[in-house]
């Protein structure tokens, strides 16, 4: 019996997601603050490329054809935000979607890797 092999990926994917989607929800409350350390956009390059990096293996696995077009679609729309922040230095809701979609493409994943693979 195969197993999948993208649980670490998934892992990693959720916790990255999951503290971006923290991070976008909470900086704005500090903008009354200035702690210019929270609202760095290295910040969300880094969430990004471990976005990036852990979507592109499931991306090339043998995930559900449905884990894949929400993970594709939410990456993409992660990396369209990030770069609307870097281009027009405004903060762009899209990486609260595409967090959130992150989250749920990863959480099916996981869901199904208990679950042998059919061939």
């Amino acid at each position: 019996m195969k197993y999948k092999i993208t649980k670490p990926y998934d892992v990693l994917g959720l916790s990255g997601a999951t503290l971006c989607l923290i991070h976008c929800l909470i900086v704005p409350l500090f903008a009354i603050v200035p702690m210019s350390v929270f609202k760095s956009i290295w910040i969300d390059i880094l969430f990004c490329s471990i976005a990036l990096f852990t979507t592109s293996k499931i991306l090339m696995s043998q995930s559900t054809k449905a884990v894949k077009i929400i993970l594709g679609a939410s990456i993409l729309i992660v990396l369209t935000s990030v770069m609307i922040e870097i281009v027009l230095h405004t903060h762009f809701e899209g990486m609260l979607i595409g967090g959130i979609g992150l989250i749920i493409g990863h959480s099916i994943n996981y869901k199904y890797h208990k679950q042998p693979l059919s061939h």
